[in-house]
């Protein structure tokens, strides 16, 4: 299971601003949803 935000399908603009932010992984409650 993959840990990072690239797995989800987002919004471009979404996955800009998490890079943007400085998240590359999720907490384990965002990896269960």
């Amino acid at each position: 299971m993959s840990s990072g935000f690239e797995t989800l399908n987002l919004h471009p603009n979404l996955k800009k601003a998490i890079d943007a932010l400085g998240f590359t992984t999720m907490t384990p409650i965002q990896q269960k949803v």
